[in-house]
This record gives structure tokens, sequence and C-alpha cells, in this order.
């Protein structure tokens, strides 16, 4: 993108300089942000286990306020925005578990522990506690649990989550690539590489060893501020959606992309929330034959003669609530 500044047109007198109001203009539509309050680790139907919390890009100010607000309705009590600062990322929702390889970032599990005032993600006392003797025992009946594997054979112990002597020396070490582990994943054959006729035995086994989690964490020894966890599931990807669309439209599109990954069942009534942005700017070349998306996407964002930005929080009934920033 040229930097470069254009010539300006001499003029006479000042009612002679163009007005910004007569430059041709386009709109672009943008989710960047969506969320949802979950009952169980249930709600994701593919799931990693993530081991090194403290790599990952923390939620900015701007998510952290809408997801506040949204947690204000469904906790008794405020949450603070620290405490969503603070919350443990649990897994990633895109990965394809049955060939082993990582995809990139996805929609996101985090663990929220509301009375936590402190950065935990680099506490390596509570890290190692949480992972061998919290999740590491729930993980293994998972896969136990499955019928994936053959634990007549040995493939079980193949399958076994490592202890965490390993990644909390990568986390005193400092370095910066990412451990992962996988939850189970079932695919039906006759559905194609979804889960099809197995999704009532994945949310029984996910949701058992949310259960199994929750339960050993109560009362736990030295565990007291972490009592009353919460799920939240968070997708910071941004998608590109048609400017027409009506913000009951917008909601459903993101909805559908969301069924993809997560079982609705799972996803507490009336908490998933979807945040658009709007930006009207100039376009760069509008040529007659240049479709309407390259149109979209050839707006100048970074020196538009003319921008509005405006934040719109889209819940079930369409429903918005509009912040505009001049």
């Amino acid at each position: 993108m040229s930097t470069s500044n254009p010539i300006p047109i001499p003029v006479a007198h000042e009612r002679d300089i163009p007005s910004i109001a007569t430059i041709a203009v386009a709109k672009r539509c943008v989710t960047k942000l969506s969320f949802a309050v979950a009952t169980s680790m249930a709600v994701a139907k593919r799931l990693t286990w993530e081991q090194t919390p403290w790599l990952l890009h923390s939620l900015s100010e701007d998510d952290i306020r809408h997801i506040a607000k949204c947690l204000s309705v469904y906790k008794d009590g405020v949450i603070s925005n620290k405490a969503i600062y603070n919350a443990l990322f649990f897994g990633e929702t895109d990965r394809d578990v049955q060939h082993n390889e990582y995809t990139g970032p996805g929609p996101q599990l985090f663990v929220l522990f509301p009375h936590v005032r402190r950065d935990i993600r680099r506490d390596a006392s509570f890290l190692a506690v949480w992972h061998d003797e919290l999740v590491l025992p729930a993980f293994n009946t998972a896969w136990r649990d499955s019928g994936l594997v053959e634990t007549s054979v040995g493939s079980f112990q193949r399958k076994q989550g490592r202890p965490s002597t390993g990644f909390i020396a990568h986390l005193k070490a400092g370095r910066r690539y990412m451990v992962r582990d996988s939850w189970p994943a079932w695919y039906d054959s006759s559905s194609g590489r979804v889960e099809g006729k197995f999704s009532d035995k994945r949310a029984h086994v996910f949701d058992e060893a949310w259960k199994s989690i929750t339960g050993m964490l109560k009362d736990y020894p030295g565990l007291h501020e972490f009592q009353d966890p919460m799920l939240i599931v968070v997708d910071r990807g941004r998608s590109y959606l048609d400017c027409n669309y009506s913000p009951q439209e917008v909601y459903q599109s993101v909805a559908r992309d969301w069924d993809i990954s997560f079982d609705s069942r799972y996803v507490v009534p009336g908490s998933f929330k979807v945040v658009v942005e709007d930006v009207l700017g100039t376009v760069r070349r509008a040529q007659k034959d240049v479709d309407k998306e390259e149109v979209d996407m050839a707006m100048d964002m970074l020196s538009v003669d003319f921008k509005r930005k405006a934040e719109i929080e889209l819940d079930a009934g369409g429903r918005k609530e509009k912040r505009a920033r001049g």
C-alpha cells in the first residue's frame, strides 16, 4: 500500500475545496470476537490439552470488557476484569487429532477462576498441581473410556498424558514453543471427518472428565481461591461478512461456524455473543469491473478520508448495543 501523499488541487477559494463526503465510500463488516459461557468441556467436539498457557497472547482490554459484561448476567456477583485476564488457557478446538497435526489457532477454551486476583499462568506450583493431580487423571480416564485404543496391547499407555516435570522445566528455561496433547476425538467414517453417531459418546466422556476435574478441585488443600471455576469459549478469529446482513443474519452466520466445533447443548442459553466492527472508508480503486468483495478489501485502512468504527454486540434476538467512535 502506497503511503505517498497526493498533490493537492489548487483552489481559488475555501469553498472550492472538495468535500470529503463526495468521495466514494465502501463498507466492511467484520466479526472481531465471539464468545459464550459453557457448562462443561463437553461443549467442544475436538479439543487440545494446552500445557503452556503462559505462551498464549492475553485477551485484549476490549475483549475482556465485552466478556465481563456478559458474565455479570450469568454468574452471581461481579466477575472482575482481572479474573478474566488471568483465565487459564485450557484447550483449542481446531486441531486434526486424527492425524496429529496442529492446524493453527482456533476457538479457545479458558478456565476462569472468579476468586483469583493474580496471574497464575506462570505459577509453577499451581500448574504442577493442576496438571498432575486434576487434569492428568481425567485425561487418562477419558482415553481409557473412549473406546478408541486397545488397552490390552499397550496402545493405551501411548495415550497416557505426561507429567508436569517437562513443561515446568520448559517454563523455567523460558522456552517459547508450546506443549500440547489431544483429548480423544471420534470420527464416523460414514459421515466423513466428523463425529457423526459418536456425538453422545464424546459428550459423555468429556462431561465426565470435567466433572472429575472440578470434583477433585473442590476443597483441594491449598486451592481455596480456585473454587467455582467457569468455562469460557472465545473465538478471536476475524470473519468478513456481507455488509447488507441484518444483525440477526450476522449472528446466525457466526453461530453456524460455531456449530462445526461446538455442541450447543453445553452452551449456557443466551450467553453466546458476537462483537461486530463496521468500518467505512474510501475506495482505493472502484472500477466497474471490480467485484464487490475486491472493492471492500481495497479500502485503505490506514489513511482514509472518512472513517467511523462502531462496535456492536449481538445476542440471539438480533438485539444490539452500539458504541460509535468518531
